[in-house]
């Protein structure tokens, strides 16, 4: 007890001051959770702990997507506090793909070189580091070269306002390549995984759903179809960084919408994530982390006041 109190209490940070609500996190995690400080192998990844610290946009890249050092301290720290796997921010896999302001990236080799002394810094201790990898799809940045996003079907996102353009064969085809040069820029820079981010409203989620895929070619329609482009960017990371390399996806089980509505009805639903996520094993995923919501949604999968004990 009195071990896993101090692992604990590193993992949520030095500085807290909430002792009443530290105690009772203590309690429940023991309770609940018994074996989240056990050892396991996941992902070919030996890990010292079952703590995962879950990819958030941490702000601290450059305009351009680089990595910075401050970034590397944020996952330096988390390391050094014993967490057992930290998977990164959104990065980027091309420049049309950003969604916001100091995103990190990973479109170009120039960005290896910064990522690896960050990897190295997180080697130092027993945590592993795994990149997540994205696309913005009809949630990336307007900007003056990019002035439409592209998305599968151009369907109105009705929280900005902004209508995607339809993507066309060649475009998914770039964009499958691109995923797979930033997967060999990760594996070169040390990351000991990666993450496909299948979730949250960007372009590979915008495939996986119905309410944003209407196509009717072999990218959409069927689950199958809808689910293409990922398990091709999983066949192309597996021939070309190789098939031990862990990949990992998050991926949504809802859209989001109130269920109920015309938009719930038309989106995505259990039944069908878990046949997508059959489809992404049978490729060769080996995690699914799960997450729900798209930014259409607004906050109806944002709760507060959670207390799980």
């Amino acid at each position: 007890m009195e071990w896993n109190d101090r692992v604990i209490k590193k993992l949520l940070g030095k500085k807290l001051s909430f002792l009443g609500m530290l105690d009772n996190y203590l309690s429940c995690s023991l309770l609940l959770f018994p074996m989240i400080f056990d050892p396991i192998t996941l992902c070919n990844m030996d890990l010292q702990n079952r703590f995962v610290r879950s990819a958030t946009h941490e702000s601290m890249a450059e305009k351009d997507g680089k990595p910075t050092s401050k970034l590397g301290n944020l996952y330096k720290e988390l390391a050094k506090n014993d967490v057992g796997v930290i998977i990164t921010g959104f990065s980027y896999v091309l420049p049309s793909g950003q969604s916001v302001i100091y995103q990190q990236g990973i479109y170009d080799d120039r960005f290896i070189e910064p990522y690896m002394k960050i990897t190295e810094m997180v080697h130092r201790y027993r945590s592993k580091i795994v990149l997540q990898i994205v696309h913005g799809g009809r949630q990336a940045a307007i900007s003056e070269k990019y002035p439409v996003p592209m998305a599968p079907s151009e369907i109105k996102d009705e929280l900005s306002g902004v209508v995607p353009r339809e993507m066309t064969e060649q475009e998914i085809l770039e964009v499958i390549e691109a995923f797979t040069k930033a997967a060999i820029r990760a594996k070169k820079a040390g990351f000991d995984g990666l993450q496909l981010h299948c979730a949250h409203g960007f372009l590979l989620s915008n495939f996986i759903s119905p309410y944003t895929n209407r196509r009717t070619d072999r990218w959409g329609s069927s689950i199958e179809n809808r689910a293409r482009i990922v398990t091709e960017i999983v066949r192309r990371i597996k021939e070309q960084a190789g098939a031990d390399f862990p990949i990992l996806v998050k991926l949504n089980v809802t859209d989001g919408f109130q269920q109920g509505s015309q938009k719930a009805d038309i989106g995505i639903n259990i039944s069908q994530v878990l046949q997508t996520a059959k489809f992404l094993e049978k490729t060769g995923v080996c995690s699914i982390e799960v997450s729900g919501g798209i930014s259409e949604a607004g906050k109806v999968t944002v709760k507060t006041a959670i207390n799980s004990c």
